[in-house]
């Protein structure tokens, strides 16, 4: 099946390409200023959010309230996402039934105690001292 092509974003109704060759320098039709950006940075100027760009001033406020929608649409779709379960979480009973089976194959290790780690560098930290007062460094 052939791949098919993304529907443009109407984001650019409202900005042309400056250089053909470069797809992130733009110019916005109101504003007329060129910058450098993709198409989200493009969102932030005209919704006049101030990231990492500066509002466009010449906007109608329709039009900054659409691309705040469509920022904000953009956020909840990205936090569903990450919200989303990737695996199928098992029940109590469909968990005990396979416990124990990666038991021969699961080492238990325990954790280092910062003592004993800290006491294991004193002797380096005196030979290093010993070697700089020594050396007279």
């Amino acid at each position: 099946m052939p791949k098919q092509k993304a529907k443009p974003d109407i984001t650019w109704e409202h900005y042309s390409r400056v250089d053909p060759t470069n797809r992130n320098k733009v110019k916005c039709n109101y504003f007329q200023k060129i910058m450098f950006g993709g198409v989200n940075r493009i969102k932030h100027h005209l919704s006049g959010t101030k990231k990492d760009i500066a509002e466009c001033i010449v906007v109608d406020e329709t039009i900054k309230q659409l691309f705040l929608g469509l920022l904000m649409g953009f956020e909840e779709e990205k936090a569903k996402a990450k919200d989303s379960e990737c695996f199928e979480v098992m029940s109590d009973e469909e968990n005990t039934q396979l416990d124990g089976t990666l038991n021969p194959f699961v080492k238990k290790r325990t954790q280092t105690m910062m003592n004993r780690t800290v006491k294991d560098r004193d002797p380096v930290i005196r030979g290093i001292c010993q070697l700089l007062y020594g050396e007279a460094l």
